[in-house]
């Protein structure tokens, strides 16, 4: 079947539109339309930006019912994220907390792992969870963890206690 192919005397300029476009897909969508606007067949527009005659088609179709919209790219379907967007901020506080929880020592993939599945129902591997940390932007660098057992004030009076001599020797021969 042939296509009736018409454009309004004061449709936009399409290439001129194409030359100031930044993406790439709609750049060619412009170009293929101002090809046609100019009149050249259906099928040597398809042959000159490199895609199927069918597409060239849709892109027109979509120009005529939606405008300069209709040439921008749809939206891309995918598999669903296990951990919903609107709770990726609740996440980052659990995990903070589980932190906090902990006595001695740092969470663990594992723990996130965990808690990941009871509290949100997010069931993932355990390297996926550090992927997950790492989109979010949640840093991983820790400090060093401390014993549950360790004594703070016997810590200082041993700083204050031991050989200064000795340690500015074994600073000398590390420099």
């Amino acid at each position: 079947m042939k296509r009736k192919i018409e454009f309004d005397e004061e449709c936009c300029d399409f290439m001129k539109l194409s030359k100031s476009e930044q993406k790439p897909q709609k750049r060619i969508r412009l170009l293929a339309l101002g090809h046609l606007k100019n009149g050249m067949k259906i099928t040597k527009v398809a042959a000159s930006v490199g895609v199927d005659r069918h597409a060239v088609g849709i892109w027109y179709d979509e120009f005529k019912a939606h405008g300069l919209a209709g040439l921008d790219d749809k939206p891309k379907s995918g598999r669903p994220p296990k951990l919903k967007r609107t709770k990726e901020q609740d996440f980052l506080k659990e995990v903070e907390a589980l932190q906090n929880t902990r006595s001695g020592g740092r969470v663990t993939g594992y723990d996130i792992q965990k808690m990941a599945k009871l509290s949100f129902d997010a069931d993932y591997a355990e390297d996926s969870i550090y992927t997950v940390l790492k989109r979010l932007n949640f840093s991983w660098i820790a400090a060093r963890s401390k014993h549950p057992k360790s004594n703070k004030d016997a810590q200082e009076a041993f700083k204050k206690t031991s050989n200064k001599k000795l340690s500015k020797l074994c600073q000398r021969e590390l420099t």
